[in-house]
């Protein structure tokens, strides 16, 4: 995962996100928190946090931050600013320079109010970096 491009990244968390989505009883998508145990005896997960608990394998009943991530810490931050639509910042946070032909931010409907509308939006940016190589 560690030199992965964005466009990847970003497809591989809409793929953690949706494993998460079909555990009701374990997950609820929160996209104010990274992974935070509830009093509901859920995971509550954002974008990023979909991948700490599916492709990092954190334990349902932990609190986990990117911090705790170091070599990856930098990618869940990106997914972070990506998820808001905030394409220049999460390129830079991965240590790229936003190419001319990818427009800074998109807008990004959250999750909350339409959890496909967002899904379509993250794909569409996926696509567009993917179209310039990243």
């Amino acid at each position: 995962m560690k030199n992965i491009k964005p466009s990847e990244l970003i497809t591989l968390a809409l793929h953690d996100l949706k494993i998460v989505e079909s555990k009701p009883d374990a997950y609820a998508i929160r996209m104010g928190t990274w992974h935070t145990p509830a009093p509901d005896n859920k995971c509550h997960v954002c974008f990023a946090g979909a991948v700490m608990a599916v492709s990092l394998k954190c334990a349902k009943h932990t609190y986990s931050f990117p911090e705790e991530f170091p070599e990856v810490k930098n990618l869940l931050v990106a997914l972070d600013q990506f998820r808001s639509g905030f394409i220049r910042g999460g390129l830079a946070v991965m240590g790229i320079c936003c190419p001319d032909e990818v427009r800074d931010d998109y807008h990004v409907m959250d999750y909350e109010d339409n959890p496909e509308q967002f899904k379509i939006a993250m794909r569409r940016i996926a696509r567009k970096l993917k179209k310039v190589g990243l």
